[in-house]
């Protein structure tokens, strides 16, 4: 099936003589670990949904879905299909050389081009509760607590590093204000491929205090509905002072997963400063043989 969905792209599967057909339009996972395997299914009869018997005006209406299934589930939910009594079912697909995710063109894949680099701007002042974690022994920021927060969701993975304490910096700092800042960073516009949403936004608090900076958290949002997955591993650095001001880095590695023309991989590069401001790199660190970032 794997092998399938990468030559050919998403897969009709239809029951001769049945009134639909379900589409199979992603895999993700380990494929020898089947418990690890999820795959997206885009079914117009949600089975899902009890309805009445009458043959006309089904209540309440089927509005079908769109989902992300364990392995365990689609063979339960459709392993039957493949019974020798079931029917007469064939699967439908594009012609190898038009099978493409995102487009159906020979320009091949399209990643949404990287946003600006950010330069020190100052953010609005919101803050959000922590989270359980695992630790991480020793700290990698001396005089702090370090965690790490691993989590997933449909096709979607996350690592996590997390940050309790502040980094103070090596000299006194010169800023225009002692008050605290609680500044948040919203990660929800890239990386993605052109024209879709990024799979999984992720949301990064930080706390800075005339000079110190630190109590970092960082979280996962709702992944995207999209055909395909995405790994998302955030480590916390030490970095040098800048102008009196501590400083840490945060590196966000993205890891796309379930694309039939290749997968590609991103990096978002913070640096976050104890006066409240931050800086922000973005780039593509890895792109499929044809691909290309839109203008």
């Amino acid at each position: 099936m794997a092998d399938w969905l990468t030559a050919y792209g998403p897969l009709w599967v239809v029951i001769v003589g049945a009134p639909h057909a379900v589409v199979l339009s992603g895999i993700s996972g380990n494929l020898a670990d089947p418990a690890s395997v999820v795959v997206h299914i885009l079914n117009p009869w949600d089975t899902r949904v009890a309805f009445d018997n009458d043959p006309v005006t089904f209540t309440p209406p089927n509005q079908g879905y769109a989902d992300w299934l364990s392995f365990e589930e689609f063979a339960e939910a459709f392993g039957e299909m493949a019974a020798a009594d079931y029917g007469n079912w064939r699967v439908l697909h594009l012609p190898a050389s038009a099978a493409q995710t995102q487009a159906l063109s020979s320009a091949g894949m399209r990643l949404a081009p990287p946003p600006a680099a950010i330069r020190a701007l100052a953010l609005e002042q919101t803050s959000t509760p922590g989270e359980t974690r695992e630790a991480i022994t020793p700290s990698r920021i001396v005089g702090t607590r370090m965690s790490v927060l691993r989590g997933g969701a449909g096709a979607c993975r996350w690592t996590l590093d997390q940050l309790e304490g502040r980094k103070t910096p090596a000299t006194a700092a010169v800023v225009g204000s002692a008050a605290a800042a609680q500044v948040r960073i919203v990660l929800d516009d890239w990386p993605a491929i052109d024209g879709a949403a990024t799979p999984l936004p992720v949301a990064l608090d930080f706390s800075a205090d005339n000079g110190s900076v630190g109590d970092i958290r960082i979280a996962a949002g709702t992944p995207s509905n999209l055909a395909y997955g995405i790994e998302v591993t955030a480590r916390i650095d030490d970095a040098d002072d800048v102008r009196g001001v501590a400083a840490l880095l945060v590196t966000l590695d993205y890891r796309f997963s379930g694309l039939a023309q290749g997968n590609p991989e991103a990096r978002i590069a913070l640096r976050l400063l104890g006066d409240g401001r931050y800086e922000r790199i973005n780039s593509w660190v890895a792109q499929p043989a044809g691909a290309a970032v839109a203008a």
